[in-house]
């Protein structure tokens, strides 16, 4: 189903897009708490300098993330000229043409490559395209929410030196609490559903799965090749990523850009048969 706002479509549905307000949402919730009273009410001098701005940069480059695998094109599906000798199969659902391993994407109503599934966090589909995007939503999600729990940690049990100058969170009323448990207790169940969500992903991308796979073949027991010695895992991941240099799958908007299948040739562009 399409959903319109201002006149522009958007993928997936009405529920799709109130899941992604609440993750941006949360983003900034937990942004604001821990740089804004966290760290500026409990510590002072270098301690407060370095990590307020170490947190910046990882919420900053969480933020990029997010956003990046929002707008990205989890793989779309390209008409060929020669699509029935490839041994390209119907779907059957919208009745065109499609490469192996490809699926139907009810919510977004459009069939895409290697579909893995349909994300409601980021009302997009996680495909062949945007799956390197995806793992690392996860890990910058995963690492921000971490970092937070920490801070809360550290805060209730005064692992810091007192803070001559700092407001006293214990002696407020219950407001500036009742803000710090509820980002403690948003934190620890994203860090939960972030870690098992992401060892899950690699697993499958280790075993060159994809979530839709592993229901016609028995689950994950084929995916027991997870071993990150194992060179196919990382050849596996900077497939996904669209580089060898590892320090560029930390880099949000570097990398990630379109997978060009084995069927499209270089001549015959698959831009021109958009489907």
């Amino acid at each position: 189903m399409a959903v319109y706002i201002c006149g522009k479509r958007y993928r997936g549905s009405w529920p799709g897009v109130f899941s992604m307000v609440f993750v941006l949402f949360s983003w900034t919730y937990i942004s604001y708490c821990s740089m804004f009273i966290l760290i500026k009410h409990f510590m002072e001098g270098i301690y407060q300098e370095v990590t307020f701005y170490g947190y910046a940069t990882l919420s900053i480059l969480s933020i990029l993330s997010i956003v990046e695998v929002i707008m990205s094109d989890p793989g779309k599906v390209y008409a060929v000229s020669n699509a029935g000798g490839l041994g390209w199969g119907r779907c059957d659902k919208c009745d065109k043409y499609r490469p192996p391993r490809s699926h139907h994407c009810s919510r977004c109503g459009k069939c895409v490559r290697k579909l893995d599934h349909h994300c409601i966090w980021i009302n997009n589909c996680v495909g062949e395209d945007n799956n390197g995007l995806f793992i690392r939503f996860l890990s910058y999600s995963w690492l921000q929410t971490s970092v937070s729990a920490v801070l809360c940690l550290t805060h209730y049990m005064n692992w810091f030196p007192p803070c001559a100058t700092c407001i006293d969170l214990n002696s407020q009323d219950g407001y500036l609490k009742i803000k710090i448990i509820i980002l403690f207790l948003d934190v620890s169940w994203f860090i939960v559903f972030l870690s098992g969500l992401m060892v899950h992903k690699l697993i499958l991308l280790a075993a060159d799965m994809t979530t839709i796979e592993t229901f016609d073949s028995g689950g994950l027991l084929r995916a027991r090749v997870f071993d990150i010695r194992n060179p196919g895992f990382i050849k596996h991941l900077s497939v996904a990523f669209g580089t060898t240099n590892m320090l560029l799958w930390f880099v949000p908007c570097c990398c990630g850009s379109r997978i060009v299948p084995e069927y499209e040739s270089p001549v015959e562009s698959p831009w021109m048969y958009n489907v």
